[in-house]
Order: structure tokens, then C-alpha cells, then sequence
């Protein structure tokens, strides 16, 4: 096939990309439709039974936030500084993520208390 394949995304005018591109775009779209099927699988194992409703709430609300949040805010830095505005948007909210998530503790280290909410 060469160097080169061309893409073309739902009438949109093709694009002409390397193959190394392509491949690592590959890889990338992989991992993400891996993960997420697998985060949604793995709360229900973390919470307590009769918290599993909510916690997948939360989770799926989270999910079609962020996803929303994120397309806007791109559009804005975009909009604002250019595609390296947007670049650099994203590694600043990733190094946030980064410095909240290295605080958290899983619930095993947590002491995993199980509260008992009152059944009506």
C-alpha cells in the first residue's frame, strides 16, 4: 500500500496521512474503545451493592459531561489560541487530573467502610 493511505470520514474531502499516522491512530482508537468498555465493568466490583445504581449514574452523567465539555472547550481554545491552544489546554487539564488522581485511595486503602442507608 506504500507510505501513504488516504482517509475519507463520512463526505468529508480525503486526507492524505502516513502510515505511521494511521497506525498510531489505530492503536489510540484500540485503547480508548477498550477502556471504555472496561471502566463501566469495573465499578459495580468497587462500590457497595447498594450503591451500585448511583455510582453507575454518576459515572455515565460524568461521562456525557466530559465529553461535552471537552468538545467546547476545544472549540474554544481553538477559537482563541489555535490548534496549539488546544494542545496545550489539554495537557494542563491532564496534569491537573494527574496531580487529583495521584491523591486518591482505593477503597481497600481506604478502610472501605460500607455505611447502611436506611431502607424505607
Amino acid at each position: 500500500m506504500g507510505r501513504y493511505s488516504n482517509f475519507a470520514l463520512a463526505g468529508a474531502v480525503p486526507v492524505r496521512v502516513s502510515r505511521a499516522a494511521a497506525d498510531r491512530a489505530a492503536a489510540f482508537f484500540r485503547v480508548l474503545n477498550d477502556l471504555q468498555s472496561a471502566l463501566p465493568s469495573t465499578i459495580p466490583r468497587r462500590v457497595p451493592p447498594e450503591c451500585k445504581g448511583a455510582a453507575l449514574g454518576v459515572y455515565s452523567s460524568a461521562q456525557l459531561l466530559g465529553g461535552f465539555a471537552g468538545g467546547s472547550l476545544g472549540i474554544i481554545a481553538v477559537s482563541a489560541a489555535g490548534i496549539a491552544g488546544a494542545y496545550s489546554v489539554a495537557a494542563a487539564l491532564s496534569a491537573i487530573w494527574l496531580i487529583m488522581a495521584i491523591g486518591l485511595r482505593t477503597a481497600e486503602d481506604a478502610g472501605a467502610r460500607h455505611t447502611q442507608h436506611p431502607t424505607t
